[in-house]
């Protein structure tokens, strides 16, 4: 496999988790990038964010509304 095969099966991969988080109601996804760092994804606002645009987000908006539930 190449690079540009293994960054698209990722792509996709990543893809179907958001898919079946907004089906079950949950708010956040993980994943690991091509380095082995764990990474998480959070809805909010109809769309995903990382960590730091969540904490951005938060400060300037603290009531904002997260949507579904975290995973348990």
């Amino acid at each position: 496999m190449d690079v540009l095969e293994y960054f698209k099966a990722q792509a996709a991969e990543i893809n179907r988790q958001k898919a079946e988080a907004i089906k079950t109601g949950k708010n956040q996804i993980t994943y690991t990038d091509h380095e082995g760092k764990a990474h998480t994804l959070y809805y909010m606002g109809g769309r995903w964010v990382d960590s730091g645009t969540r904490q951005r987000i938060r400060q300037q908006f603290p009531h904002a509304v997260e949507y579904g539930r975290a995973e348990q």
